[in-house]
């Protein structure tokens, strides 16, 4: 079954919530004034990386449902004409 896969940069920005929300969490004992900040930073950046990971699905789907399953595999050298 055909599937694209997930740009890295999803994957960039879940690594970078989490680490705000560790940050947030840091600054909720130490900080406390520092913590919305931190917070909305995490969770923009686990709106973004769940919406790459929602849009790369709606993508893979609709070209599995436009595509007959025979055109999914490309044999040989792809040759592109001009």
């Amino acid at each position: 079954e055909y599937s694209l896969s997930t740009d890295w940069s999803t994957w960039i920005e879940f690594v970078l919530a989490a680490y705000a929300l560790l940050s947030a969490t840091l600054a909720w004992q130490r900080l406390p004034g520092l913590f919305p900040f931190l917070l909305l930073f995490a969770l923009g950046f686990l709106f973004v990386a769940v919406l790459g990971i929602f849009e790369s699905r709606r993508v893979a789907h609709s070209v599995r449902r436009s595509m007959p399953a025979g055109d999914l595999v490309m044999r040989g050298p792809a040759r592109f004409r001009r």
